[in-house]
């Protein structure tokens, strides 16, 4: 991990635009100035097969913005039967599903409140967030998991000093066949809260996901901002808050950032809301 120099006054927007029965509705769009520090970040982190620049303008290839297809039909079946069945007050400590069978859908339903089993990695070297996160991630989809030091070079952490976003989800899918992740910049909180819903409510998902984060706003940080990986697990969409998992493990002045959090979802969401920042999901 390292600390934040990051000098965000041009931003890119990029915007995934979707519409409930029409997938086909994706669009790149730079609304301003390019910051070139900032477009070797983004383009670094996306990968030469994912993004490129034509003629100066950032754009997607056929195969991401296919994968991006399939991933927005999950989060629009998922975001639908949240609609249908977050009446019914599901949780993972209340009521159970069996009880309620009449009442679900038979394409399942969507929990209210979740958290997810999923354990906590403190990271072997200051900067292998990366890999404790995708240890974290994989320990929970397989029951099992590598070392650190195997996804470390698996990702070409140690070579780069860091691990980029499409290498990190490169690995994750290579070393599991239950969930298809797929990174995307968002900049919204609501298209976070899409997202949680899709992958951690759903009772037919149920995986956990990983932030590209800058943890600025954090509580457990106290407005200390890192460039860091994390891993969220839960959420209670009643009281809008998120459960997530950090490997890292040091106190600025509100207890220690290793372990299991709860925060609000305006927060969780806020560390990924910037131009080069991912959530992989």
């Amino acid at each position: 991990m390292k600390k934040k120099k990051y000098s965000l006054f041009l931003i890119i927007t990029m915007v995934l635009s979707f519409c409930l029965g029409n997938n086909d509705v994706y669009a790149l769009t730079d609304n301003s100035e390019i910051d070139n520090s900032n477009l070797e970040y983004i383009l670094k982190n996306a990968g030469p097969d994912n993004v490129y620049l034509e003629n100066g303008v950032l754009k997607y290839s056929d195969e991401y913005i296919n994968s991006m297809k399939e991933k927005n039909k999950q989060l629009e079946a998922s975001n639908r039967k949240y609609l249908e069945t977050k009446n019914l007050s599901i949780s993972d400590n209340g009521l159970l599903p069996y009880a309620l069978k009449d009442e679900i859908s038979t394409q399942g339903f969507c929990y209210n409140s979740r958290t997810l089993n999923v354990p906590t990695y403190e990271q072997e070297k200051y900067y292998w967030c990366g890999p404790a996160a995708v240890k974290e991630t994989l320990q929970f989809l397989n029951g099992s998991s590598l070392s650190q030091t195997e996804y470390a070079n698996h990702m070409e952490t140690d070579i780069d000093g860091s691990t980029w976003v499409y290498k990190l989800t490169n690995e994750l899918n290579s070393q599991q066949s239950r969930h298809n992740y797929q990174f995307e910049d968002i900049s919204t909180v609501n298209r976070f809260r899409e997202i949680l819903i899709a992958d951690v409510m759903d009772s037919e998902v149920g995986v956990p996901f990983i932030l590209h984060a800058l943890t600025g706003t954090l509580y457990t940080y106290n407005n200390t901002t890192l460039h860091h990986y994390i891993v969220v697990i839960g959420g209670d969409m009643p009281n809008q808050t998120v459960t997530y998992v950090d490997s890292y493990s040091n106190d600025y002045g509100r207890g220690t950032t290793l372990g299991r959090h709860t925060d609000t979802l305006n927060a969780v969401a806020s560390t990924v809301t910037y131009s080069g920042r991912y959530v992989i999901w």
